[in-house]
């Protein structure tokens, strides 16, 4: 029980598991709002650029019918031989005529006076989808840099508590769990809970609907500066493994943090592939000032151009989850969670 101003934190994990769960529910806010802008657009779209020119048109050929009848019932009413002849049918026509311009004409005014209708209704909708925005844009992402900040000042104690630093700075046989997507803290080499600690972590992978609904990142989002590069040593021990899955192609899209490829810690996990989605979500902690954001989705090809030391690693088979630190491989896990790497 803690001590009034203490606060009981039974689990570090959890409370990295819960800053990943806010920024994937941002990004799930972000994806629904998208949608949702895009269906007030595609309705005064339609009115505009489909049924105000049908409508017109059709004044326009029924106008020309209406001409049409007027000359067939004049020219009727002027034969007399041998006898006058009835105009009933010819009448009847020419009010059919009418009839069709006046519906035309007041399916257009109707048109055009739904748009306004339309227009004015949806800004206020807007306004409110605007103020949802912000709480996923600022409020949410906010609490996940609070969370990411608590998580590493914890670590930090609980490092310096047991004496068991590494040269990063990290805990032995440890990764920091700050950023979204970034690795759990594990026991120390042979515990048999090192495994456990990653299996709540790669449930926190975007499911696939978040991931078909991640929309396309902007590349001046990325952290241009690329962080720590894989060592060549661990690339070829990597290799060595030949745990070589289905290649993603190029323009196969990655899920990732703005910022994970510039952190000095990078978690890289593989879920089920799909049509264009090569099923990598990779996110990262440690960069100095770096502020988390909800995952964006963009292409290998860019992954590589930044990091083409990540070319071994995105070949890992579906279930993997790879964890580097300060430019070595600090974990290695297959999809049953079983530790390949030593």
């Amino acid at each position: 029980m803690a001590t009034p101003g203490q606060a009981a934190v039974q689990s570090v994990d959890a409370i990295a598991a819960f800053r990943l769960a806010t920024l994937n529910f941002a990004a799930e806010i972000q994806a629904a709002l998208s949608e949702a802008e895009a269906d007030l657009g595609r309705l005064p779209q339609w009115l505009k650029l489909d049924r105000v020119p049908y409508w017109t048109n059709q004044i326009k050929i029924r106008h020309q019918a209406v001409q049409d009848a007027k000359r067939e019932l004049a020219r009727k009413q002027l034969m007399t031989s041998p006898e006058p002849h009835s105009c009933i049918d010819e009448r009847k026509a020419l009010a059919r005529a009418k009839d069709g311009l006046e519906l035309a004409e007041s399916k257009l005014a109707a048109t055009r006076r739904w748009i306004m209708v339309w227009e004015e209704k949806s800004s206020q909708l807007r306004a409110g989808l605007t103020q949802l925005r912000d709480l996923a844009d600022r409020d949410l992402i906010a609490a996940a840099a609070r969370l990411a900040r608590q998580v590493e000042a914890l670590d930090a104690y609980l490092a310096a508590a047991s004496g068991n630093l590494g040269p990063d700075g990290l805990p032995v046989g440890s990764t920091s769990r700050s950023s979204g997507g970034s690795a759990s803290r594990v026991a120390a080499e042979g515990s048999p809970d090192r495994i456990s600690a990653y299996a709540g972590l790669r449930r926190l992978a975007p499911v696939p609907p978040v991931r078909a609904a991640t929309p396309t990142g902007d590349e001046n989002q990325l952290v241009r500066q690329p962080g720590p590069m894989l060592s060549t040593d661990d690339i070829e021990h990597l290799e060595r493994l030949a745990l070589e899955g289905l290649a993603p192609r190029s323009p196969d899209k990655v899920l990732l943090e703005p910022g994970a490829l510039a952190s000095s810690v990078l978690c890289m996990i593989r879920s089920d592939p799909a049509d264009g989605d090569s099923g990598w979500y990779l996110a990262g902690a440690g960069a100095a000032g770096m502020q988390p954001q909800p995952a964006v989705a963009v292409s290998i090809q860019t992954i590589l151009e930044l990091r083409p030391d990540l070319t071994v690693p995105l070949l890992l088979p579906v279930g993997t989850m790879l964890v580097a630190s300060a430019g070595r491989i600090a974990s290695l896990c297959q999809a049953s969670n079983q530790e390949l790497w030593s």
